[in-house]
């Protein structure tokens, strides 16, 4: 039951909850004063932009305006000289009159165009600063500026053609663009030295309150470690402890206590007290089924007249395998219990063939290669994992790798690695023990056996496993010797 000074633990421990979230709260306010500022100077520079660009549009129109009507002025003002020039046919005086209007930094082009055909007779442009006449044949289609003043000329009540002139201002944007950049430049100047000085106002007020909850912020910190989180830390730490052992049987199983005498503590002891009676169950059911599996597989042996320590050398021998192939230790603990059931099958073999003396007809034979049906029939329905690998290896260990084994016939990979592995395992004790139907190999024939039947009868990867850790298979063999070979 929990104690009146755990909930004043607990109570003490929400104020500094609240505390710490009033002081957020305020920081929260701090950072928002500082982004109000920054969007002030913000509007306060977009409104200055703003104005900025209209001002200089309108100046920029009023220039275009000046510079069109002196456009205007000043080519009325050469009409009549040019008009004259024209009618005396100076053509010297034609130019001199063109190249002083193109002087003006506006002029890229003047056409001279015929009284009667509007067609061009004379042209001189302005490129790269340099001025260039073009007579009829070379007159070009090219318009060089954005806008154009049309003059009639006349003298003496004659028309000696009209003036085109071609102008551009793109100079007078060029140059409202320079002004605009640089009074916008000017403003980001100012707008900067703004912010920057509210900037260094907020980062004083920030640096105290930091420093401040900081301070609390460790206080309270220390004091969440010390009551909730070590405790819960060593508390998760036990039922991954228990959780590992229980789904796989790995892990080392050390419970670590919770120092103190709060209430963490207590809970925590008989959480671990908890645990520790489910692991001793789950070892002795384990233990338990181990050892129903183990006698399961010794019936089916004894049946054959074989002795329970095939079983279990299979099993060893499996595990040795399936460990330096590679597998996940859960695995390897199942396919080692599993394949203590490879042969359940030959409980369903008549007697008489399953122990006959000599050579057994095809028809016997048959039979004998049924007993892998069979096993997989009695087990294949089950939901375990454990009782579907054992229908497994049942169905598969008599495959061979070349193809030529039975049930099914499968060859290499189709052949399950479960199957694989035992397989090996039971033809190497099978011809290291005497049999009811034959005497036992010797190791050099077995051995010479083995490496000839590398990628025939088995695995060529699980061959080169047997021989790297032989003397595995050896000792295991030694020391569950059948009781008659130990004699």
């Amino acid at each position: 039951m929990i104690s009146g000074r755990y909930f004043q633990s607990i109570t003490a421990k929400t104020l500094w909850f609240f505390t710490l979230m009033v002081l957020s709260v305020s920081a929260l306010a701090l950072l928002s004063s500082s982004y109000h500022n920054r969007t002030l100077v913000r509007d306060l520079e977009n409104r200055q932009n703003r104005y900025i660009t209209e001002r200089i549009a309108r100046e920029h129109l009023e220039e275009v305006q000046k510079e069109v009507l002196y456009l205007q002025l000043h080519a009325k003002a050469v009409q009549h000289a040019l008009a004259r020039a024209l009618a005396m046919h100076d053509d010297t005086g034609v130019r001199e009159i063109l190249t002083d209007l193109l002087q003006h930094r506006t002029i890229t082009e003047i056409t001279l165009l015929d009284p009667h055909s509007r067609a061009p007779t004379l042209q001189a442009v302005r490129e790269n600063g340099k001025i260039r006449y073009l007579g009829r044949e070379f007159l070009t289609q090219s318009h060089r500026g954005s806008a154009t003043i049309h003059l009639p000329l006349s003298y003496e009540g004659k028309n000696p053609g009209t003036l085109l002139i071609r102008y551009n201002t793109e100079y007078l944007l060029r140059q409202t663009q320079t002004k605009r950049e640089q009074e916008i430049g000017r403003l980001k100047s100012l707008t900067s030295d703004l912010e920057r000085k509210l900037n260094n106002h907020f980062h004083f007020q920030m640096i105290g309150f930091l420093i401040f909850s900081l301070l609390i912020i460790l206080g309270f910190g220390y004091l969440i470690h010390r009551h909730v989180r070590l405790p819960l830390r060593i508390l998760q730490d036990n039922l991954q402890i228990f959780f590992d052992f229980f789904r796989h049987g790995t892990g080392e199983l050390k419970l670590q206590p919770i120092p103190g005498n709060d209430e963490f503590s207590r809970i925590s002891r008989g959480i671990n007290d908890n645990i520790q009676r489910v692991i001793d169950l789950h070892r002795e059911v384990r233990n338990s089924r181990e050892e129903i599996l183990m006698v399961i597989g010794s019936i089916a042996e004894k049946h054959s007249k074989e002795t329970g320590q095939h079983v279990r050398r299979v099993a060893l021998y499996s595990e040795v395998l399936a460990k330096h192939c590679g597998l996940a230790k859960h695995e390897v603990e199942i396919l080692r219990d599993a394949s203590t059931l490879h042969d359940l099958g030959k409980i369903a073999i008549p007697d008489m063939i399953l122990n006959k003396r000599g050579e057994l007809s095809p028809r016997e034979y048959e039979i004998i290669k049924s007993h892998t049906v069979y096993g997989y029939n009695m087990l294949k329905d089950s939901s375990l994992p454990l009782l579907q690998t054992a229908a497994l290896i049942a169905y598969e260990h008599h495959e061979r790798y070349d193809g030529s084994g039975y049930p099914r016939g499968i060859r290499g990979e189709e052949i399950h690695l479960y199957g694989r592995i035992v397989g090996l395992a039971d033809v190497f004790d099978a011809l290291s023990s005497e049999r009811i139907y034959k005497d036992s190999w010797s190791d050099e024939e077995i051995f010479d056996y083995f490496r000839r039947e590398r990628g025939g009868h088995f695995d060529p990867k699980l061959i080169d496993i047997f021989f790297e850790h032989l003397d595995e298979f050896l000792r295991i063999r030694k020391q569950f010797e059948d009781l008659k070979s130990a004699a």
